[in-house]
């Protein structure tokens, strides 16, 4: 709420909404921004939803499926598409390949003025590959500076588990926002890691 980076509040609720979706509680990650001040931004932090706009032009009431689905990802700034090999996405559930891998396409998109440092797949809350940039400020590719990252991250499960995707990032969202750093974080896929068709959560082994 308000803010990606630099609240005990947010870093607590961050916390408990791993620890729910570790017991199996699918509930969506989401933000909220408002404003107090002509100089206080709106849309900060940003809830981004996969929806078709002529949908939601239709139908205002479309957006509340991809919500419940958890079809969606919070931003302060970088923008991030984040699938598996067979296309299931956020909220969705996946299975690995015959090597008991499971692979995922990510794409981190961001403005040049915002700084991106790394991209972190995560498993069941924790960190388990880190991608780190070169530039934070422009992509690999010079033609589309924009694209931060297109690459596959890739784990192996020891067991059911939920994936998510965070972007770090450098500096502040300065001219369009004061005095917070760029962030990501999406919401989980869920890998079928034994083949049951039924994902199972891990539950809170750290605790």
């Amino acid at each position: 709420n308000g803010r990606c980076g630099g609240s005990a509040n947010n870093d607590e609720a961050l916390l408990d909404w791993i620890r729910l979706t570790n017991l199996g509680w699918k509930k969506t990650l989401s933000s909220g921004s408002d404003s107090h001040s002509e100089g206080g931004g709106l849309g900060h932090p940003r809830g981004w939803i996969a929806l078709e706009q002529t949908a939601l032009e239709l139908d205002p009431q479309a957006i509340v499926a991809p919500l419940l689905s958890r079809r969606t990802f919070v931003s302060c700034g970088p923008f991030v598409r984040f699938s598996a090999a067979d296309g299931a996405g956020m909220g969705e559930l996946t299975t690995v390949d015959e090597d008991g891998e499971i692979a995922f396409a990510v794409e981190v998109w961001a403005p040049t003025w915002i700084g991106v440092t790394e991209v972190r797949l995560w498993e069941n809350g924790v960190p388990v590959q880190t991608e780190v940039f070169a530039d934070a400020y422009r992509g690999p590719d010079a033609t589309t500076p924009a694209r931060r990252f297109d690459g596959v991250m890739r784990h192996t499960p020891s067991a059911d588990a939920w994936y998510a995707v965070e972007v770090m990032g450098t500096g502040s969202l300065a001219p369009v926002e004061l005095g917070d750093t760029p962030y990501a974080l999406t919401n989980p896929i869920e890998v079928d890691q034994d083949g049951d068709g039924v994902w199972t959560p891990p539950g809170n082994t750290n605790d």
